[in-house]
């Protein structure tokens, strides 16, 4: 999965058979896309990580690959998941119960396979230090074909369900940026050209927070010598956008119009002609159900979607659902302060793994990532709590190449 070192000539030869296998692949990856992309895929995926990891690793494993403050913080959530269950009978990684929604242990499975990605994901780039230059070129050329395809019924999209092309752009893209040959993938023109055409598409489509949350990720990248000068700005910066997510959320709950109206009237541009207040009912409706059960919510069965709007507030909401469209919101309601509390936990313990690897272009990749991702999640569910296990897995092993980078850089350091 992830390539080795070699000669010039060789990284040249393996270029050119990497974009021929490439071309060749595209058709069968357009034919079956929708099967192989498959969100129940995520076992495949495991087991496509796992076999790799097991042909690449004929030595010991590294000291200190499942990350101790990590494994805390990731198990103590998942076993709180686990015990705020209604039923453990149904494990059924399938769509289960009413309106097709996924039950409760299949998220909390979930979750157990996400840690298997990331530690995996972690031992293929320790061993490596380098991402494989045909799934380099994949990724590019699935990343072209997705927005071509896309883009022969823009109207259908600017109208329609916009978020799953964000999420699939925001997971793929950082893959763009890894290492891939002698440059550093963040160096090379293609993943940046690439990037702002990407955020122009979503733009034009109207997948806001996509867009943003692709630009922070990109401002990050440029950022990060500054934000790794020392460990004051470094975790400054993740707690200031932790904190500036939940300001700015609080924000537009008190000031944003519950109008009909968008920024600019009439434009063909979806960023532009999306109405604003579309989020703060919800939101509205849901803070005072979450508010009768604020510290532990009410359990991890309980998904928005399935919530009816409540009658007695004064917003009255011309849908029947309450499906909350942020991570944040979706984990106040299932598990409460005590679960929110414990995912951002996570994140800070992947962000303290990166402070190691900071000169490493991986570990940059994977914090500039995780920084888009907690603005990205407060209109998105991402990570866990999913439907999107798949693009979930893959956001995992993102932030697993940027922690293999990490503990490299550790082992290396200690040495010297």
């Amino acid at each position: 999965m992830f390539g080795t070192s070699s000669q010039p000539l060789a990284i040249r030869n393996a270029t050119l058979a990497a974009f021929a296998v490439t071309i060749f692949a595209f058709g069968p990856i357009a034919l079956w896309n929708r099967y192989i992309f498959s969100e129940d895929n995520l076992p495949i995926l495991l087991a496509v990580v796992l076999m790799a990891t097991l042909v690449v690793w004929r030595e010991r494993v590294p000291r200190g690959v499942l990350f101790p403050f990590f494994a805390i913080c990731f198990w103590a959530f998942t076993l709180y998941a686990f015990f705020r269950l209604d039923s453990w009978s149904s494990f059924s990684l399938g769509p289960a119960g009413p309106h097709g929604i996924r039950p409760g242990i299949a998220h909390v499975l979930d979750l157990l396979v996400y840690f298997a990605l990331f530690v995996l994901a972690a031992m293929l780039y320790y061993r490596s230090m380098r991402f494989s230059m045909l799934l380099w070129f994949l990724v590019i050329g699935y990343m072209v074909a997705f927005i071509v395809r896309n883009s022969l019924d823009l109207t259908g999209l600017q109208e329609g369900y916009n978020l799953s092309p964000g999420f699939v752009l925001l997971t793929l893209l950082p893959f763009a940026f890894l290492p891939h040959g002698e440059k550093n993938g963040n160096e090379t023109w293609m993943p940046t050209l690439l990037l702002f055409f990407c955020v122009l598409w979503l733009a034009l489509i109207g997948a806001r927070t996509a867009t943003v949350a692709l630009l922070i990720f990109y401002g990050a990248m440029k950022a990060w010598p500054i934000i790794t000068r020392n460990r004051v700005t470094y975790f400054g910066a993740f707690w200031g956008a932790v904190l500036s997510v939940a300001v700015l959320t609080v924000s537009y709950m008190i000031y944003a119009s519950v109008d009909r109206v968008s920024l600019v009237e009439d434009s063909d541009i979806g960023f532009l002609q999306k109405r604003i207040g579309t989020r703060v009912e919800i939101w509205i409706h849901l803070l005072a159900l979450i508010m009768q059960q604020p510290l532990l919510g009410y359990g991890t069965d309980h998904a928005t979607f399935v919530v009816s709007p409540l009658s007695y507030l004064e917003f009255s909401l011309n849908r029947d659902n309450l499906s909350a469209h942020s991570m944040y919101f979706e984990l106040l309601y299932r598990l409460g302060f005590v679960g929110l509390l414990g995912f951002l936990l996570i994140l800070y313990s992947i962000w303290r793994i990166l402070w190691n690897g900071r000169e490493q272009p991986a570990a940059r990749v994977a914090g500039a990532f995780l920084l888009g991702i907690v603005f990205f999640a407060s209109t998105g569910e991402y990570l866990v709590f999913s439907d999107l296990q798949l693009r979930n897995g893959l956001g995992w092993i993102i932030l697993g190449i940027g922690a293999g980078a990490s503990l490299r850089a550790a082992h290396a350091s200690r040495k010297n």
